[in-house]
């Protein structure tokens, strides 16, 4: 697939062992430390089950950026100068088990970022900036004391080595790695060691890697770039509500929720004015109260509802700033209802959401649907699916491994391992 118009990519991105192609990173277990606030599961960067749920890479239709949970990083802060350090700044996740893991391992995570500088498709180069070595391996190995910064959402400021940016104006793409070993180095250049994005034939045992299309503020093509994530949640409650009362006193708690959570944002680099947000309510909630309506920084009379949709205009949001809206309706678990609510007991409820903004630069990550599965209609119940610390979905990727896709040239998914200190299942995450 191309890296950019007639350019042909070589970035290493499936987890390919079997060919003897380098290897894409593979984390076993992303969810206790990961960059940013979301981490979303893949069995492979092709084929096979997905969280999101498209594949990171389709490399048929020639789609190579579809991870939703690329969140570890602000592009527009990043300040880029040829020949020049600087700092980028990193966010990573960390929770308890994975400091109690780093405490027992003895040492830091590390964060590599590589930079596609003279956009050939690959992260392999080096060039000379007064006579020291400039790599587009622009991070090597920076350390990330675990153990000293305890449990939580972190910013770290990186610093950079020489960085080669001749050209600021294309697009470029970036890799950042998060993981629990330094980077696998098989380059060098006046004495330094460094990479080109691949991971190791074992794997990573945690940690994230996210890959980008950097657009700088007044680079070609550069905007905004609007983003919405919605999940989903069934939860009991305990009341009476109009025409909904509970079935018998021995009954009680046997009220369903659906709520649906919304995250939006701006991941481009330039600000977006002028966003709508819209809601499609589903079929069996139209006509439901309505319980819960959290949209901050929006104002009442910006929202509209309608019969089948709420509409919210975005307030302006500068580059990299986001924000979260929750719905919630009453719906029925064991409980009686009048006739006209009778068929919504027990159903599961699929709802989307959809941005618009014009100049929008990328549309692919513009929808967004979710599931709320009743109670009593589907094993899985639980909390919303917000990438970060939600064992649930770890049931939806373990089992067998899905077969090898005649004529592919990338391996299906390993087997699925015995777990860390971690509770969480075998995923890949680029």
């Amino acid at each position: 697939m191309a890296a950019y118009p007639g350019v042909q990519a070589f970035f290493p991105t499936v987890f390919d062992p079997a060919t003897g192609l380098p290897e894409g990173p593979l984390h076993r277990h992303p969810r206790p430390f990961h960059l940013g606030k979301r981490v979303s599961l893949e069995a492979e960067a092709d084929v096979g089950p997905d969280q999101d749920p498209l594949h990171n890479i389709e490399p048929a239709a020639n789609d190579p950026d579809n991870d939703r949970g690329d969140d570890g990083t602000n592009l527009a802060l990043w300040n880029l100068n040829n020949c020049q350090t600087t700092t980028l700044p990193v966010k990573v996740f960390i929770s308890p088990q994975a400091v109690a893991y780093f405490q027992q391992l003895g040492g830091p995570g590390y964060i590599n970022i590589w930079l596609d500088s003279n956009r050939d498709g690959d992260w392999a180069d080096a060039t000379q900036c007064g006579g020291q070595p400039a790599v587009e391996h622009i991070v090597i190995d920076q350390p990330v004391n675990v153990v000293g910064l305890g449990a939580g959402l972190h910013l770290v400021n990186v610093p950079t080595g020489l960085v080669p940016w001749q050209n600021p104006n294309p697009p470029a793409w970036v890799r950042i790695t998060l993981s629990e070993r330094p980077s696998n180095k098989t380059l060098a250049a006046g004495g330094l060691s460094y990479g080109d994005g691949r991971g190791y034939p074992v794997p990573f045992k945690t940690g994230e890697t996210e890959d980008y299309i950097y657009r700088p503020a007044q680079a070609d093509g550069a905007g905004p770039d609007m983003d919405v994530l919605l999940t989903a949640n069934s939860r009991r409650s305990v009341g009476q509500v109009g025409s909904v009362q509970s079935a018998a006193a021995d009954k009680l708690g046997n009220f369903e929720i659906q709520d649906f959570k919304i995250e939006y944002g701006n991941r481009g680099t330039r600000p977006a004015q002028g966003a709508t947000l819209t809601f499609q309510i589903p079929p069996q909630l139209r006509g439901n109260q309505l319980v819960t309506l959290q949209a901050p920084g929006i104002a009442s009379g910006s929202i509209v509802r309608q019969l089948d949709s709420i509409q919210f205009a975005l307030p302006v949001l500068q580059p990299g700033e986001s924000g979260e809206i929750v719905l919630g309706w009453y719906g029925c678990l064991t409980c009686t209802v009048a006739a006209s609510n009778a068929s919504d007991v027990q159903m599961d409820v699929q709802a989307a959401a959809q941005v618009t903004l014009a100049g929008d630069i990328d549309s692919v990550n513009n929808q967004s649907s979710a599931t709320a599965y009743g109670l009593l209609s589907s094993p899985i119940i639980g909390a919303f699916m917000d990438y970060s610390d939600d064992a649930l979905l770890d049931r939806t990727f373990t089992g067998a491994p899905p077969p090898v896709a005649p004529g592919r040239c990338c391996m299906a998914v390993q087997n699925p391992i015995a777990p860390l200190p971690f509770s969480s299942a075998w995923c890949r995450s680029v």
